[in-house]
């Protein structure tokens, strides 16, 4: 699993305990169910017989974090103003790391900056996107106040 990979899946987590907390304690058993990254979204887990079937959100959720790490990737800049994806890997992985940190509650500066107008294209993208129509509309508030506020205090 690459850096971006392993970012996405703590972005996901995060999510997770705050948009459906019911399926935290089996966030990794979910996503060790998913087969492939490449897994068209409307494949998605469930279980339940022919006319019952109980879908994960966490399944769209990993498509959403997907979509969050690898905007990050490609809007958020260092401190010197040089985009994250054109840093070296080591400082890919510094970034990855100290994001899980501060999801964790760590209180470091972050070495990665957005202007709002970044965050609220960012929330567009993630509501806008076929996976995000697949949660509820309570889901979809809980996401939007993810991204406000942990994505806003984080970078």
């Amino acid at each position: 699993m690459d850096v971006k990979e392993i970012f996405a899946r703590t972005i996901t987590e995060d999510m997770v305990i705050e948009v459906v907390p019911e399926e935290a304690e089996f966030f990794q058993e979910i996503i060790d169910q998913i087969p492939d990254s490449n897994v068209p979204a409307d494949k998605y887990l469930g279980f339940g017989g022919e006319d019952t079937v109980m879908v994960f959100a966490t399944t769209f959720l990993l498509s959403i974090g997907k979509t969050v790490a690898s905007f990050l990737w490609e809007n958020g800049k260092d401190a010197a103003g040089q985009l994250v994806k054109d840093c070296s890997k080591s400082a890919q992985e510094a970034v990855a790391k100290w994001f899980a940190e501060k999801l964790k509650g760590a209180n470091t500066p972050s070495p990665v900056h957005l202007s709002k107008e970044t965050m609220n294209d960012l929330t567009r993208l993630v509501l806008a996107s076929p996976d995000a129509a697949k949660l509820s509309l309570e889901q979809q508030t809980k996401l939007s106040r993810w991204i406000e506020t942990r994505l806003a205090s984080a970078v």
